[in-house]
C-alpha cells in the first residue's frame, strides 16, 4: 500500500487534476467567499488530523476540497468567462487599444500577441481584458514593435475555427489553453502606435537582454542554420528554425533540446551550484543566501529565455529542489515534482493539457524511476563505455514513459532516439557552457569574444551535422501508428502494472500487464479492422485555389492534387486522417491528370469512386459530353461562374459540394439562387466533407 503521508502533494495534485477535468463535464460556479467558508471545517479537522481515529474523515474533506478547487479554477481559468473580456463589445468593426506582448516573424506577415486594454465606447468607463492574436501586414514600423508598445487599431474582429479537416491538429485548442479566442489581420493603414514601455518593467527588462545576446549570436554564428539553433537552444527563440531542421531534429526524437526546459534550467543550476560552492563560506546564513542566489538565477535565466511554459515549470521544479535542500530536508523527488505541477496549475489550470507539460513531467518521473534500474542491468568497466551507457539508459527511461503519449499525439517513433541522446546531451552542455563564456567575454572584453565564439560555432555545425546524419539513416522513424484515447490509458495500465510488479515484488501484476496488453492488441486491431473496411472519399478544406481529394478504400488512396499543393500542404491537411484511416499507398494525380483503376476513375475532371460519379467544375475547364452521364455530386471550386440551375438541368442532380478555395460572396451567391430542394455542402464554412462509399 502507498503511504501518503509520504507524498502529500501527489495526493493533492490527484485531487485537483480531477477537479480541473471536472469543469469541462461539470461545472459547479462557486463565489470565491465559499471556499474561505469551506476553509474553516478543515482547519477544525486539522486539530484531530494527528489522530489515527480521524484520518479517513480528515482525508476525504480534504481530497474533496481539492476537488472543488480544480473544478473552480478550470472553469475561470477561461478568461473569456469574465464580464469585462472585450468579446461583449464586438462590433462589425471594433475600433481597440492595445499592448504588444509578443511578436515574431511570420512568412507574410508578423504575429503579434496583444493584450487588449480597452475598446472604443467603454474604455473611458471600464476597462476591458483578454488576449488577441494579430497578424500585422509586414512594413518598417511593424518590424520595429517591442513587448510593452501600445497601438490603436480598427478591424473586424474574429474567433478562432477549430480543425477544418479531420484528425488535424487543433489550433483553436492550442490557443484556447493559452486564452487567445479571437484574431484579427491589420493592415499598415488599420493601425497606429499610440505610446511605448506600458508592459512590465522586469519582462521588458528581459526582453531587451535576450535581443542583446541574441546580437551577440548574430555576430558569432554566421550561418542559418547554427544561428537558429543556437539561438532555441540557448535563448529559448525558435522562430529562425527551418521546417528541414525541425524534422531532423523531430525524427531523431532530438526535439526536447531545442525547447529551453528541465535540461537546460538543470545545466544553469549545477552552474550556479558549482560557482557558489568554491568560496569558503559554510554558515547558516550563507545555506541561505546560497539558496536564494540559486532561485534567482534560475528564475532569471528563465525571464531570459522568454518565460516559455517549458522553462517555468523547469524553473519552478528546480526552486522547490532548491528550498528542500536548503531546509536540511530530503523530501521525496515525487513530492518535489507534485508540489511544482500543483503549483503550477493553480496559476493556470489549462497548463495541464499542454503536451509539453504532460512530456515533460513523465520523462522527469521516467528518468527517476526507470534509469537506475536500467543502468543497473549492464556493468561497463570502461570509463567511456560507461559514460555512453549511462546517457543511453537516461533516454531509454525518459523514452519509455512518454512513448505512449509521443504514438497519441504525433504518430512516430524516433527509432535512433538514445543516438541522438548521445550527441545533443554532452552538446548542450558544451553550448550553455560557452554560450555564457560568449556574452561574459562580449561584455569584458569584445575583441576576445571571437575565441569561444569559433567554439560554439563548431560544436553547433558539429552537431546539426551528425543529427541530419542520424534522422538519413534507413528505418531512422516508424511513422504511421494511430493508437485511441482509451489505447492510451491501457498502455500507461501497462506501465502502472509494471512498476507495482517490481516494487511489490509479486507475479501476479506481470500477469495483469499481460492481460492489459492484451486488452489494447484487441483495441488496437479493432480500429485497424474498422479503418481497413471503410470505403470513404473525403474533400478537404483548402485555399488560395488548391484542391486535395482522397479516395479511400482499405489501405489504398487515390489523391487528386491541384499543382500548386506542396508535400508540406498535403501533410499539414491530410496526413493524420491518412494514418488514422490506415493508409498505406497513396497513387496521386494531378488535377489534369489521367488515373484509372479497378475501384477509381479520373479523367477529364470527371471522378468515379466505385458507384459514386463526381464531375469538378473549377472555370477552367467546362466539361462538354455528347450524353451527360449520371452524377451523383457536381465540385464547385474556384469562384467558377456557373448556375446551379443550368448544371442541375444538365447533369440531372441535385447535390453540390462548394470547396473551401470560393470566395464567400461567391458562395452567398450560390446559397441564394438554389432551389429549395438542392443539397449544398459548404467546405468553407463546415469543414472537410467525408462521403461514405459502399
Amino acid at each position: 500500500m502507498i503511504n501518503w503521508r509520504e507524498y502529500p502533494f501527489v495526493r493533492l495534485l490527484l485531487s485537483l487534476i480531477a477537479g480541473i477535468l471536472s469543469s469541462f463535464l461539470w461545472t459547479m460556479v462557486l463565489p470565491y467567499y465559499v471556499f474561505i467558508f469551506l476553509s474553516f471545517p478543515l482547519i477544525g479537522l486539522t486539530y484531530f488530523g494527528g489522530n489515527y481515529k480521524y484520518r479517513h474523515l480528515y482525508g476525504f474533506c480534504i481530497t474533496l476540497f481539492f476537488f472543488f478547487l480544480g473544478n473552480f479554477l478550470g472553469y475561470h481559468a477561461d478568461e473569456s468567462r469574465r464580464s469585462d473580456h472585450y468579446h461583449h463589445y464586438l462590433t462589425e468593426q471594433t475600433e481597440m487599444v492595445a499592448m504588444v506582448t509578443d511578436i515574431r516573424a511570420a512568412a507574410k506577415s508578423y504575429r503579434v500577441e496583444l493584450a487588449v486594454k480597452g475598446v472604443s465606447g467603454v474604455a473611458d468607463e471600464q476597462p476591458v481584458s483578454g488576449k488577441l492574436l494579430s497578424y500585422l501586414e509586414q512594413t518598417k514600423e511593424a518590424s520595429q514593435l517591442e513587448y510593452g508598445d501600445q497601438i490603436y487599431f480598427s478591424s473586424k474582429i474574429n474567433p478562432i475555427v477549430g480543425p477544418l479537416n479531420p484528425a488535424a491538429f487543433s489550433l483553436k485548442g492550442f490557443l484556447s489553453n493559452r486564452n487567445f479566442h479571437y484574431q484579427t489581420y491589420l493592415k499598415a493603414s488599420d493601425w497606429i502606435l499610440q505610446d511605448r514601455n506600458q508592459g512590465n518593467p522586469l519582462i521588458a527588462f528581459s526582453t531587451r537582454m535576450r535581443d542583446q545576446l541574441f546580437s551577440v549570436l548574430q555576430k558569432h554564428l554566421p550561418t542559418d542554420n547554427e544561428l537558429a539553433v543556437g539561438a532555441a537552444l540557448i535563448l529559448g527563440k525558435k522562430d529562425l528554425l527551418e521546417s528541414e531542421t525541425r524534422m531532423a531534429y523531430a525524427n531523431t526524437g532530438a526535439m526536447h533540446v531545442l525547447a529551453v526546459s528541465g535540461l537546460h534550467v538543470g545545466l544553469i543550476y549545477v552552474g550556479i551550484s558549482f560557482l557558489l560552492g568554491l568560496l569558503p563560506f559554510k554558515s547558516s546564513s550563507w545555506v541561505w543566501i546560497k539558496t536564494w542566489i540559486m532561485v534567482a538565477g534560475v528564475w532569471f535565466f528563465a525571464l531570459l529565455t522568454g518565460a516559455s511554459p517549458s522553462v517555468l515549470r523547469a524553473a519552478t521544479m528546480f526552486s522547490f529542489i532548491i528550498v528542500g535542500q536548503a531546509m536540511r530536508h530530503h523530501p521525496s523527488i515525487y513530492n518535489t515534482l507534485a508540489a511544482s505541477a500543483f503549483f503550477l496549475l493553480c496559476i493556470q489550470p489549462y497548463m495541464l493539457f499542454e503536451v509539453g507539460f504532460q512530456l515533460s513531467y513523465l520523462a522527469v518521473i521516467g528518468i527517476i524511476y526507470f534509469q537506475e534500474k536500467i543502468y543497473g542491468q549492464l556493468y561497463i568497466a570502461n570509463k567511456l563505455g560507461n559514460y555512453i551507457w549511462k546517457l543511453t539508459s537516461v533516454a531509454i527511461a525518459a523514452q519509455l514513459v512518454t512513448l505512449p503519449i509521443s504514438l497519441y499525439y504525433f504518430y512516430q517513433f524516433p527509432v535512433y532516439f538514445w543516438l541522438s541522446g548521445l550527441v545533443v546531451i554532452p552538446a548542450a552542455v558544451i553550448i550553455m557552457t560557452f554560450a555564457v563564456f560568449l556574452f561574459v567575454v562580449s561584455l569584458v572584453i569584445p575583441k576576445l569574444g571571437f575565441i569561444p565564439g569559433v567554439i560554439l560555432y563548431s560544436v553547433l555545425y558539429l552537431t546539426n551535422g551528425l543529427i541530419f546524419l542520424i534522422s538519413q539513416l534507413p528505418g531512422a522513424i516508424i511513422s504511421g501508428i494511430w493508437i485511441s484515447p482509451f489505447g492510451l490509458v491501457l498502455l500507461y495500465l501497462i506501465i502502472l502494472a509494471v512498476v507495482i510488479a517490481i516494487e511489490r515484488k509479486q507475479f501476479r501484476w506481470l500477469q495483469v500487464s499481460v492481460i492489459l496488453l492484451l486488452l489494447f492488441s484487441l483495441n488496437f486491431s479493432y480500429y485497424r479492422i474498422n479503418a481497413y473496411q471503410k470505403s470513404e472519399l473525403v474533400f478537404y478544406h483548402t485555399t488560395q485555389n488548391k484542391t486535395l481529394i482522397d479516395a479511400i478504400d482499405r489501405s489504398i488512396s487515390w489523391s487528386i492534387r491541384s499543382e500548386n499543393l506542396s508535400d508540406k500542404d498535403i501533410d499539414f491537411l491530410a496526413k493524420n486522417y491518412r494514418i488514422k484511416s490506415g493508409v498505406q499507398t497513396v497513387h496521386a494525380t494531378q488535377k489534369d491528370g489521367i488515373n484509372r483503376s479497378p475501384e477509381f476513375f479520373y479523367n477529364d475532371h470527371l471522378l468515379q469512386f466505385k458507384n459514386i460519379k463526381i464531375q469538378i467544375i473549377d472555370g477552367k475547364h467546362m466539361p462538354q459530353y455528347l450524353e451527360p452521364p449520371v452524377i451523383d455530386y457536381i465540385l464547385l471550386e474556384n469562384n467558377t461562374p456557373v448556375k446551379l440551375l443550368e448544371l442541375a438541368e444538365y447533369f440531372k442532380t441535385k447535390k453540390f459540394i462548394v470547396s473551401a478555395n470560393n470566395s464567400f460572396w461567391k458562395i452567398e451567391q450560390w446559397k441564394k439562387e438554389r432551389g429549395i430542394d438542392y443539397e449544398l455542402i459548404d467546405i468553407k464554412k463546415e469543414g472537410a466533407f467525408i462521403l461514405s462509399v459502399k
